[in-house]
This record gives structure tokens, C-alpha cells and sequence, in this order.
């Protein structure tokens, strides 16, 4: 009984991550496809972040990195924004390491970030 309970819980957790991952997949999608946000705009979309954030860490999942860095850059003011995405981006492998994977995950950041810019009508010269 007792390894039917664990194999139950392992299947849920499973499932669960799945479910998380594909709604983050959504939503992502959908930042990439907005063409423009206002400040209230940009509020909602922090507080559906930091909500969808809490809820997975209620689950006991594990935290969504680039949800969390959505987060956090839709909360600062255009200036802050422009200064933050402004960073230079090193070789993919000093920054990400070697991994295809990493290499596919530093660009969907920088995507990401570049989307928000025009989101947010932030003007940054983004240096490869």
C-alpha cells in the first residue's frame, strides 16, 4: 500500500510540473505576442507572475526561473528597466556554460527582455 501511495504522489508531482510548464509555456507566449502594455497593464502582469509564483510554490514545485525574472523586471520603472536590460551579454558559454540547453534558455531570456523593452517603449541597444 504503502508504494502504490508513493508511486500515486510521484505521478501527481509529475503531472503537476507538466501542468505548470505548459501554463507558463502560455503565458510566456503571450508576452512574446503583446504589443504594448500600460503601467496598469504592467501591474496586472507582475501581480499574475508573482500569483501563479505562489501557487506553485504552495504545490511544493519547484520555482519557474524566468517567470521570476518577468517578475521582477515588469516592477521597475522605465529607467530601472532600460539600466537592467542594458547588461551586456557575454559568450553564450561564460554565461550559460556549454549545453545547447543553456545556450536555448540565455536566449528565450533574451527574447523575453527584448519583447518587454518594446512592451514597456524601454529604448535599449541590446549588445550581442
Amino acid at each position: 500500500e504503502e508504494e502504490e501511495e508513493a508511486a500515486a504522489h510521484a505521478f501527481v508531482s509529475e503531472w503537476l510540473s507538466s501542468c505548470v510548464r505548459a501554463v507558463v509555456g502560455l503565458l510566456l507566449f503571450q508576452v512574446l505576442s503583446t504589443p504594448k502594455l500600460d503601467s496598469g497593464g504592467l501591474s496586472q502582469l507582475g501581480a499574475d507572475c508573482d500569483y501563479f509564483l505562489n501557487v506553485t510554490a504552495a504545490l511544493g514545485l519547484p520555482r519557474h526561473h524566468l517567470l521570476e525574472h518577468l517578475s521582477a523586471l515588469v516592477r521597475l520603472d522605465k529607467a530601472d528597466c532600460a539600466k537592467a536590460l542594458k547588461r551586456p551579454v557575454a559568450d553564450a558559454e561564460a554565461e550559460t556554460g556549454s549545453s545547447k540547453a543553456d545556450f536555448a534558455a540565455a536566449s528565450a531570456v533574451r527574447k523575453l527582455e527584448r519583447q518587454l523593452a518594446t512592451i514597456r517603449g524601454v529604448a535599449v541597444v541590446f549588445d550581442e
